[in-house]
C-alpha cells in the first residue's frame, strides 16, 4: 500500500517508522524543510531511540518526504494526519 503521513512530528514520524516495515511505501509531509530534508537523507526529524534504523529503508526508495500535499494526495492510497495541537493546547482541550 502506498501511505501518505501528514506531520513529521513525533506522532507522524513513529508511524512512518512503523508502516515501513510491513512493506508499505510511505511518504511523509510537512511545511517544514529541515524535517523533510531530514527524513529524505535517511535522518529523523525527532529524537526517538531507534527511529533511525527504521528510518534506513529511504535508501531502498520506499520511504520519503515533501513538502507539497498535493503530490502525497495523488501518490498514497491511504491518507494519514498525524498534527499536533496548536502550542499551549491539549487534544483534550480541542
Amino acid at each position: 500500500m502506498r501511505v501518505a503521513v501528514f506531520g513529521l512530528g513525533y506522532v507522524g514520524s513513529v508511524s512512518r517508522g512503523t508502516f515501513r516495515p510491513d512493506g508499505h511505501e510511505v511518504v511523509g509531509v510537512d511545511v517544514n524543510r529541515d524535517k523533510v530534508a531530514a527524513v529524505n537523507a535517511g535522518r529523523s526529524p525527532i529524537v526517538e531511540p531507534g527511529l533511525d534504523e527504521l528510518l534506513a529503508s529511504v535508501a531502498a526508495g520506499r520511504l520519503r518526504a515533501t513538502g507539497c500535499t498535493q503530490e502525497a494526495m495523488t501518490v498514497a492510497t491511504c491518507h494519514w494526519c498525524a498534527s499536533e495541537p496548536p502550542a499551549g493546547r491539549t487534544a483534550a482541550s480541542t
